[in-house]
């Protein structure tokens, strides 16, 4: 039995609440701190008191750019944790529940309407903070897309991830499918070229885009 902290943006409440229902499963005692909205800046700047055996971070998603220092102080914080799992941004898909999207944005007429530039912000952060997380021996990278989710479409951007239901919350089936993942060896293993070809793709999308 371990003690394990799961913290970060608002992705900790809904993939990090199904994280925990595993981890519960267990036997382990879990703590989730979820602080919607907020930066890795902020995050990286009041970080939970108290030592744990293991913990899982989530951010990036509401970093309006590149914020590599404060994540390299977030994941500082944690250097004398045995094991530390890292959550980038989740790829920005189309919306399927404009009402939602709606709530969530603010405003939405369309279901592609903000999909574009977010697209592309959280697939060059995701891409920047994998980079970063190599910097500390005892951080693992949990990618999103890498997750074996079920519905998986090729998203605009050229990203193959299942639809959600606001177009950047990854949550429902999708959110329990990349919890599971998080906990099996190969989430650790993985080396999917998936950004490597996501790049070139956002490229050719806002090339086509502008042309049109």
């Amino acid at each position: 039995m371990a003690k394990i902290l799961i913290y970060g943006d608002s992705q900790s409440g809904r993939t990090g609440l199904e994280l925990q229902k595993l981890l519960k499963a267990q036997g382990h005692i879990v703590t989730r701190k979820t602080n919607s909205g907020k930066s890795t800046d902020w995050l990286s700047k009041h970080v939970p008191n108290g030592q744990s055996d293991k913990v899982y971070l989530f951010s990036g998603g509401n970093d309006g750019s590149v914020q590599a220092d404060a994540l390299r102080a977030l994941l500082s914080a944690f250097a004398n944790v045995k094991e530390v799992f890292y959550f980038g941004p989740p790829p920005a898909t189309l919306i399927t529940d404009l009402s939602l999207a709606k709530k969530v944005w603010g405003a939405a007429k369309s279901a592609d309407k903000f999909f574009p530039q977010t697209a592309e912000k959280r697939e060059t952060k995701n891409a920047a903070y994998k980079k970063v997380v190599k910097e500390f021996p005892n951080v693992t990278f949990i990618d999103f897309r890498d997750a074996p989710t079920s519905n998986k479409v090729t998203q605009p951007s050229g990203v193959y991830y299942p639809s959600q239901a606001d177009g950047i919350h990854t949550s429902g089936q999708t959110a329990k499918e990349v919890a599971e993942y998080a906990l099996t060896p190969a989430a650790k293993k993985s080396k999917s070229p998936t950004l490597l070809y996501a790049g070139a793709a956002i490229i050719a999308f806002i090339l086509l885009r502008r042309k049109g």
